[in-house]
């Protein structure tokens, strides 16, 4: 081909190769570029304008992708919390607040576990998520330290989400939950208490093993 052609008429050696998972939707005129992974479940929106990978079961819309959803989720109110029979809970942690300010605390009696890890999340990007994971044995706690952030916890037959905005209000994810977080707000922390010391092997990033797992 001629040096000077046009970009679009000398094809790479190979092209990036797009990933659409089973049970995924795309709405229309939607815009997915090369090499992006549209996970299992996931929905883009119609319009949307995709750039990098969507994990399994959020839901993208906007141009450029924000994340604001996750696929089939029920939210639910934190101070009812949620239904008896799924493992999830919410967690009323200690606070006392006066003209200096609030100060939120939890004695290791009133929690589930003890702590052998703790981490936090902050300075996620507009519009993204964290999480996308499950964890064969490891419970964790979930407070927003900071700011707001909204959680999706999924045991693969139901799943729901509820939005953390308060430091004395913690959610407990027990290990078998497959958790995602975003709409963070800006300045937003997450605090995360872990059962477990850190191993990526009792980590499950594939949703489809995790249903699999979870059936």
């Amino acid at each position: 081909p001629r040096r000077d052609a046009p970009r679009s008429r000398r094809p790479p050696e190979a092209f990036a190769v797009t990933t659409v998972a089973q049970g995924a939707s795309i709405g229309a005129n939607a815009t997915i570029l090369p090499g992006v992974t549209i996970g299992q479940g996931a929905m883009v929106g119609a319009g949307t304008v995709l750039t990098s990978d969507l994990p399994p079961k959020l839901v993208a819309v906007g141009n450029p992708a924000r994340i604001v959803g996750y696929a089939d989720a029920e939210a639910i109110d934190p101070d009812r919390g949620f239904p008896p029979d799924f493992p999830a809970r919410m967690l009323t942690l200690g606070s006392h607040v006066n003209a200096l300010g609030r100060l939120s605390f939890a004695e290791a009696a009133a929690l589930p576990f003890a702590p052998q890890r703790v981490f936090t999340v902050d300075n996620v990007p507009t519009g993204q998520a964290r999480g996308a994971h499950a964890h064969r044995r490891c419970d964790q706690i979930l407070i927003a330290a900071a700011g707001s952030v909204t959680a999706a916890v999924d045991n693969g037959r139901r799943a729901f989400t509820v939005t953390l905005d308060r430091p004395d209000r913690a959610l407990f994810m027990p290990s078998g939950l497959w958790g995602s977080q975003f709409s963070y707000s800006l300045g937003a922390t997450l605090l995360v208490l872990a059962s477990l010391p850190y191993d990526r092997a009792e980590y499950i990033f594939d949703y489809g093993e995790f249903t699999a797992l979870a059936a």
